[in-house]
C-alpha cells in the first residue's frame, strides 16, 4: 500500500526520504513489509509508519495496527521501559532539593554531543560552499552487542558534491533503540537534507504544522520522583491515561485537543550543586523515556527549564539535540531564576526581555533550519514583575508562544490575576493559565475555564 501511494503521487523514494526525513532504507522496508530487525527498534519501526503514512497522507491507524499484528514486538532489540517512579523511594527530608533528587543528572556527554552535531553540519555546509565532497566519520558509543551491531553500519556520514546532495546523518538514539545497560550517547534519528530547509516538514503528533489557534493544549506539568512537583512524578504510565481524560473535557466546544505532558528537564535545586547553580538536569534515559510515551499517545513532550543561577540560555542550549524534534517544545520558568547569593525558593526570581528574545530567536532558527512545525514556547509568570520589560518581548510566527498564568489560590484571585496579565498583550501572544489539583482550594472545572476571556489556548495542570 505504501509503495502504491508514493508511486500514485509521482514521487521517487529518494524525494519521499528528503519529504520525511527518515533514511530511503528505512523506507523502502516499510514498503517491503520487512521484519523489525530492519529497524533501529520496534519504537522507531512505528514512528516511521505513523510519519510515512502522514506524508502519504493515509489514514496511520490501520498501517500501525498491521504491523503489530504482523510483527508484534522487537525482541532483539526491546525499548527503553519508561520509569516506574512508584519504585523510587521518596526522598529523605534532610537533603529534599526544591526540585529533583540530586542523582537525577544530565549525561556529560550530552552538551558535547550537541557541538559535535553542530560543528559537522558546520563542516559540511563549509565543504558544499566550496563544491566539495566530505565522508566523515561520527563518534558513537555504544554498550552491548545489540546496539553496536545495529549502529555500526551507521556510522559514516556521506556527503556528496552539489547543492542537492543529501546529507545522511544516520545516528540513531541508543535509549530508545536499545536496552539501557550503560549511559549512551545519543543523537535524534533525524536525516538531515542537503538543502537549507526540506519542502516537507514533519506534522504534529495530530497532524498540521500550527499548533494555535488550530489546537487547544492540555498539558501536566511535573517531574518524575517529585509528586509534589506535579502529576507527572507518578510516571508517564500513570500520568498518560490521566491526561487524555482530563484533555477530552476541554473539547466541548469541537476546538481538536493537542495533550502535551511538560516535563521539567532543569529543575531549581536548594543545594548549590557542584558548580554552586542550584539546579538538577534529567538525564538522557528519563527525557527519552517521557518522550516515548509522548509519541505512543500522540502527544507534545515540553521541556520546562528552571536555571536555578544558571543563565537561561545556556541552560535551554543543553537540550537542542530534543528541541530539533517536530513534537518537542520549550517552557522557560523565571520564578527559579534566580541571581547572585540568592537561592531558589528563598527568592522570586525573573527574566528580562532580552532574555526572552534571545532564546526565542534561537528557537525560531532551529524551526527553520529543520523546518519544523510551529514549537511551542511557555513563558510561566507568577507575578507581575517576573518579565522585565514584557511589552518588549517578541512574537516569532515560528513559534507558538504562550505567556501562561502561573499560581495557585481561590478561583478569584485567579482569574483575576489572568485578567491583569494578558491587558494589552491578547492581540500579540497565546494565553495560558495554569491548575493546581491540590493546592487550588476550589479548582476551576473546564466548563469555567472554556468561560475565560480569552480563552486559554494552553491549559496546565499541575
Amino acid at each position: 500500500m505504501l509503495r502504491r501511494a508514493r508511486e500514485a503521487q509521482g514521487l521517487t523514494l529518494a524525494q519521499a526520504a528528503e519529504g520525511t526525513r527518515i533514511a530511503a532504507e528505512y523506507l523502502d522496508a516499510l514498503e517491503r513489509d520487512a521484519p523489525p530487525d530492519a529497524f533501529p527498534s520496534s519504537t522507531y519501526a512505528r514512528l516511521f509508519v505513523r510519519t510515512y503514512a502522514r506524508f502519504l497522507g493515509l489514514d496511520e491507524e490501520p498501517l500501525l495496527e498491521a504491523f503489530r499484528s504482523r510483527h508484534g514486538a522487537d525482541r532483539t532489540t526491546p525499548p527503553t521501559p519508561i520509569p516506574d517512579t512508584s519504585r523510587v523511594p521518596p526522598v529523605s527530608r534532610s537533603d529534599e532539593p526544591a526540585g529533583i533528587h540530586p542523582e537525577i543528572v544530565s549525561s556529560p556527554r550530552g552538551p558535547q554531543l550537541g557541538l559535535a552535531t553542530d560543528a559537522l553540519r558546520a563542516r559540511v555546509r563549509a565543504r558544499r560552499r566550496r563544491g566539495g565532497g566530505l565522508i566523515a566519520r561520527v563518534p558513537v558509543d555504544v554498550r552491548g552487542d545489540a546496539g553496536s551491531a545495529r549502529l555500526r553500519r551507521h556510522r559514516r556520514v556521506l556527503v556528496g558534491s552539489g547543492a542537492a546532495a543529501t546529507v545522511a546523518l544516520a545516528v540513531l538514539t541508543g535509549v530508545l533503540a536499545f536496552p539501557v545497560r550503560s549511559e549512551l550517547n545519543t543523537v535524534s534519528p533525524t536525516i538531515l537534507s542537503g538543502r537549507a530547509t526540506p519542502p516537507h516538514p514533519l506534522p504534529l503528533p495530530r497532524g498540521g504544522y500550527s499548533i494555535f489557534p488550530e489546537y487547544r493544549v492540555v498539558a501536566y506539568y511535573g517531574a518524575p520522583r517529585t509528586e509534589g512537583l506535579g502529576i507527572l512524578g507518578e510516571g508517564p504510565q500513570r500520568a498518560v491515561p490521566q491526561l487524555l481524560a482530563q484533555a477530552e473535557a476541554y473539547g466541548a466546544d469541537g476546538k481538536p485537543i493537542l495533550p502535551a505532558m511538560e516535563l521539567i528537564a532543569t529543575v531549581a535545586a536548594r543545594n548549590p550543586g557542584p558548580d554552586g547553580m542550584y539546579r538538577n538536569r534529567q538525564g538522557a534515559g528519563v527525557i527519552e523515556g517521557y518522550l516515548a510515551a509522548a509519541r505512543e499517545a500522540r502527544m507534545l513532550l515540553v521541556l520546562d527549564v528552571q536555571p536555578g543561577r544558571a543563565t537561561f540560555f545556556d541552560e535551554v542550549r543543553v537540550f537542542r539535540r530534543y528541541l530539533e524534534q517536530p513534537d518537542v517544545g520549550l517552557a522557560i520558568d523565571p520564578e527559579w531564576h534566580v541571581g547572585p547569593g540568592q537561592e531558589p525558593g528563598q527568592a522570586i526570581g525573573s527574566v528580562d526581555a532580552a532574555t526572552v528574545n534571545r532564546i526565542s530567536a534561537w528557537l525560531a532558527g532551529i524551526v527553520h533550519d529543520w523546518n519544523l512545525p510551529q514549537k511551542l514556547f511557555v513563558i510561566h509568570q507568577f507575578t507581575a514583575d517576573m518579565l522585565k520589560d514584557k511589552h518588549a518581548i517578541v512574537a516569532r510566527p515560528e513559534l507558538a508562544t504562550v505567556l501562561d498564568v502561573d499560581g495557585f489560590g481561590g478561583r478569584e484571585n485567579k482569574v483575576s490575576k489572568y485578567a491583569a496579565f494578558d491587558r494589552g498583550y491578547r492581540r500579540r501572544f497565546f494565553h495560558g493559565i495554569k491548575l493546581y489539583y491540590r493546592q487550588d482550594p476550589d479548582l476551576m472545572s473546564p466548563d469555567t475555564v472554556l468561560k475565560l476571556s480569552p480563552v486559554p489556548d494552553y491549559v496546565v495542570y499541575q
